[in-house]
């Protein structure tokens, strides 16, 4: 069967096509509802270094934002990400999920490292995803500190964390709900029209044993008319009233012709 016989069997179960396009429609619109939304909060915080220089280029450490930073900020945010600090993050409450990204673009192709380290939070709860940026915003400060302490890095000599742009409310994120529906709406979809072809290649066989049985029943019938009658009828006492009621009216047949006999006699 090739997809022009799937398209003529689909048109020719036209109603039962149709119901499982309503069917996978209800089945999406089902999973769009159930699904729970995501909110998702961002905060921006960048690594500035210390004063290089007494001229204005050196006292303004924006203005030398290198390439060591970045690498300095790609630790930072392998820090962020180990158990210790999720675990603090979960003992204050501040249970969303969450990524500490510090690269440029999302395109590998145009990706730079950046000094600037990005959070992503998500949870079901705008405050739940707002309340943890804001505490990794506070992580970062402490674990670049800890990071420089070990290092044994001179206090003059040591980078700071400054926020660039503050978490929010979270923001609702409908992506996932449509992907719940969607995914849904095609599986069921696909599902009923598989039935409607199985149906279809199943009904003709349906039919022919369903003939075969009327034929059979039919003959089973005209040999039942030619069978005699059963034992359980003979041997009934119906049967045998009927069997005397035969053999009087025999006798009173015979006795009127006993009588001619005997008088010619």
């Amino acid at each position: 069967m090739n997809v022009a016989d799937l398209g003529r069997t689909l048109l020719r179960r036209r109603v039962f096509t149709a119901a499982a396009v309503v069917v996978a429609l209800l089945a999406g619109v089902l999973a769009w509802s159930a699904a729970q939304s995501s909110r998702q909060s961002t905060a921006t915080v960048v690594i500035v270094p210390p004063r290089v220089s007494d001229d204005a280029a050196g006292r303004n450490p924006l203005l030398n934002l290198s390439n060591n930073l970045a690498q300095l900020a790609t630790v930072l945010a392998s820090a962020l990400q180990s158990g210790p600090v999720n675990d603090a993050l979960a003992a204050g409450g501040n249970t969303a999920s969450y990524t500490v990204s510090n690269v440029t673009s999302n395109n590998p192709s145009f990706a730079q490292l950046s000094p600037e380290l990005q959070f992503t939070t998500s949870a079901r709860s705008g405050a739940v995803t707002q309340r943890t940026a804001e505490a990794l915003v506070a992580q970062a400060t402490t674990q670049l500190d800890v990071l420089q302490r070990k290092t044994a890095v001179p206090a003059g000599s040591r980078a700071t964390i400054v926020e660039v742009a503050a978490a929010g409310p979270g923001s609702v994120v409908g992506s996932g709900r449509l992907r719940a529906a969607g995914a849904v709406g095609i599986v069921v979809l696909v599902l009923g029209l598989v039935l409607v072809l199985l149906g279809d290649a199943l009904l003709p066989l349906y039919r022919r044993r369903r003939a075969a049985a009327r034929t059979d029943t039919k003959s089973e019938s005209a040999h039942d008319l030619g069978d005699p009658a059963p034992s359980w009828l003979v041997d009934s006492p119906k049967a045998d009233t009927a069997k005397a009621d035969a053999d009087g009216v025999e006798s009173a047949a015979d006795g009127p012709v006993s009588a001619n006999v005997d008088a010619k006699q």
